[in-house]
């Protein structure tokens, strides 16, 4: 297309350049003389050749100076936009600065008064000190199913555990009650019991009872039961394992650096067992996973579950204190399944 259209305009420059000369050889002299034709004509194809020279000359120089007017332009788009994208970027960089700062705050924050909480108990057992660490460990999803067992004492199998669960009472029947306010806030405390028992034994602890009441009615209501043997145990390490017990499960719950608990606390064994959400744990890493439990068995199926049997206990662990592990671990991990006899 281009090469076609030089090649017409050139024939058309040679065609009009030639005409006069073609008039003169058709008409003779009345046109002109050839001694003038041909010298305008020199001079204007002269005119015409220094022209393009000087259009030449012209549009380079005038390329050249548009090129660089168009780099330098890019140039300077280009550092403009690059020190605007530096300069925003810099000023996101530090918003999110601030962004992670105040949300790493809020979180020391957060953990503080968390730990606070837990912490009151060192200082004062009370209903209301006892009450606002259990709600913070069932906010958090720290105890499983809202509920935590505890022993007395070291924790060996021979001795009393309790569970601690957050409860409530009302004036009028709970059928007609329409909101929180007119609820009780209260703290059962039950008494686990390993085998039947004549009567259950539980404590509602409430905001007016002193914590050295709540122990000696439950001594009171386990004598009352026929486990006197339990009740002569029953004294204020029922409160500092709770304690032990709360942080374990509220640091495990948030992945502290020094946590050994996995899974949402249901029952401190004692200070080197739990039983979890997870299985039960060993601070050691030793025990057992949730799956490793047999699966429920309905009574009419499932055989291989029905003679399902403990693994033998881990190097180091009594067989005894094995097999209690176990029957604490399976009333949170596929109960129902009963061991061969």
């Amino acid at each position: 297309m281009r090469w076609g259209l030089i090649a017409g305009v050139t024939v058309l420059g040679l065609l009009v350049t030639a005409a006069p000369f073609a008039l003169v050889w058709w008409q003779g002299d009345d046109f002109g003389e050839w001694e003038g034709l041909l010298s305008s004509t020199l001079t204007n194809v002269g005119t015409a050749i220094l022209l393009v020279a000087v259009f030449w000359f012209l549009e380079r120089r005038f390329t050249a100076h548009i090129r660089s007017e168009v780099r330098e332009t890019a140039r300077a788009t280009a550092v403009k936009e690059t020190r605007e994208l530096a300069a925003s970027q810099s000023s996101l960089s530090r918003r999110l600065d601030d962004i992670q700062e105040r949300l790493n705050t809020r979180v020391s924050e957060e953990r503080q008064m968390q730990d606070q909480v837990v912490h009151r108990l060192d200082d004062e057992i009370s209903f209301q000190t006892v009450h606002a660490a259990l709600s913070l460990a069932q906010e958090l999803g720290a105890i499983l199913h809202d509920e935590l067992t505890v022993p007395v004492g070291n924790g060996t199998p021979n001795l009393p555990r309790f569970v601690f669960r957050l409860s409530a009472s009302a004036a009028i029947p709970l059928h007609r009650v329409r909101s929180d306010d007119e609820l009780t806030p209260l703290i059962e405390v039950a008494y686990v019991s390993p085998g039947p028992t004549t009567r259950p034994v539980a404590v509602h602890w409430g905001a007016e009872t002193e914590a050295d009441a709540v122990l000696d009615e439950l001594r009171r209501d386990l004598t009352a039961a026929g486990l006197a043997d339990q009740a002569a145990h029953v004294d204020v390490s029922l409160f500092s394992n709770l304690r032990t017990a709360l942080d374990e499960a509220i640091a495990g719950r948030r992945k502290d650096p020094d946590a050994w608990l996995k899974g949402a606390l249901s029952e401190w064994v004692n200070a080197e067992w739990a039983v979890t959400g997870y299985g039960l744990e060993h601070r050691g890493h030793l025990g057992m996973r949730d799956q490793e439990f047999p699966v429920q068995w309905n009574g009419r199926s499932n055989a291989d579950s029905r003679m399902w049997k403990p693994p033998a206990p881990p190097d180091g662990v009594d067989s005894e204190l094995w097999t209690f592990l176990i029957s604490r671990a399976r009333r949170v991990h596929r109960p129902g399944v009963p061991f061969p006899k």
